[in-house]
């Protein structure tokens, strides 16, 4: 395709009418061609839309069984987790310049603690 392009400038530059025209076409029927060929055929897209699941952020597809719930859960509880390291991560650094910050500490990864303990009470983290 970048062969057709230089040589669409080229006859531009040139200044002849009928270069460029054909050019031109040659351009387009490369396009078009290349899109037809390249297009999938009608016959593979044949499906009723009405009865596919609609899952945001995914093409339509045809699937018998939707996604698990529960892979969306583990995927939540993984981002509510890593989110807490994050806010630990400064108070690791905080320890040494006061007393208090060893309480709210400790108090932070008992409330962590606390919230894992009662996923696995309710199965979340099992598979």
């Amino acid at each position: 395709m970048f062969w057709v392009i230089i040589l669409f400038f080229i006859t531009f530059l040139l200044g002849n009418f009928y270069l460029l025209v054909g050019t031109g076409i040659v351009f387009l029927l490369y396009y078009f061609g290349n899109k037809s060929l390249l297009a999938p055929k009608e016959d593979v897209l044949v499906f009723n839309k009405e009865l596919v699941y609609y899952e945001c952020g995914f093409e339509l597809y045809y699937f018998k069984y939707g996604f698990s719930l529960q892979y969306f859960i583990i995927g939540l509880s993984f981002m509510l987790f890593d989110l807490e390291i994050c806010l630990f991560l400064p108070v690791i650094f905080a320890v040494a310049l006061s007393g208090a910050s060893v309480y709210v500490s400790v108090l932070f990864i008992m409330i962590l603690l606390l919230i894992f303990i009662y996923e696995l009470y309710l199965g979340v983290v099992g598979w």
